[in-house]
């Protein structure tokens, strides 16, 4: 179900993670924004390093380095928004790609592209970036209910938590294609399928990846 080559753990921490964190900056002075509204910064640095293929750091990778990169990138690649409306903090998706684009001086073509009529070709698409060993960065809205609904197993009977105006990142997708798993917080979480087609759109979706290098880029 997951995609193994993509974990990421890091150093420091209480306990192995599958990515960055934007609670490691809660304490921190200066970084108010990155705690309160960087999960876009957080994931996309996630994903950068993914794409880096392990040029810019080991496998295991200290808490304190990773945190400079993400310091770094929320300067130079991936400033926050702070607004009192939900769906105005943080990021913009062009944001989210103009600083993919710089990172990697335009390697990786990307495009946020899936409205909710496209409910297969987005799952197709989810599974082809997977299968390529390509993050798959995606967004979370809803105008209404409490969110997508957050599960500590696949089989768990209740949810444990709910996110609402957030980015994550899909790390595998169930045979069925009735869960994907996903990293937030640093943590493994599953989350229907269904919930996610059901907000398709402008506000929920995902950040197309191609790799103009690859022989799998037929665009």
């Amino acid at each position: 179900m997951h995609n193994e080559s993509q974990k990421c753990y890091y150093h420091g921490m209480v306990q192995k993670s599958y990515g960055g964190d934007q609670g490691l900056w809660k304490n921190k002075k200066g970084y108010a924004a990155l705690a309160k509204y960087g999960c876009g910064t957080v994931v996309m640095c996630d994903a950068e390093l993914i794409l880096a293929r392990d040029k810019d750091f080991p496998e295991n990778v200290t808490t304190d380095a990773y945190m400079r990169y993400v310091e770094e990138a929320f300067i130079s690649r991936y400033p926050i928004r702070q607004s009192p409306i939900p769906a105005l903090r943080g990021l913009t998706p062009m944001q989210m790609r103009l600083g993919l684009d710089k990172r990697f001086n335009g390697r990786y073509r990307t495009k946020w592209a899936y409205a909710r009529k496209n409910e297969v070709a987005f799952l197709i698409e989810v599974k082809r970036m997977l299968s390529e060993n390509l993050p798959v960065v995606c967004s979370y809205f809803s105008f209404t209910g409490k969110g997508l609904p957050l599960y500590d197993t696949a089989d768990a009977p209740s949810p444990c938590s709910y996110v609402n105006n957030h980015y994550m990142r899909i790390f595998g997708m169930s045979d069925d294609e009735k869960f994907f798993s996903l990293i937030s917080w640093g943590r493994l979480y599953y989350a229907p399928v269904s919930c996610f087609l059901d907000k398709l759109g402008l506000f929920t979706n995902i950040l197309s990846v191609w790799d103009t290098q690859s022989s799998f880029d037929s665009c």
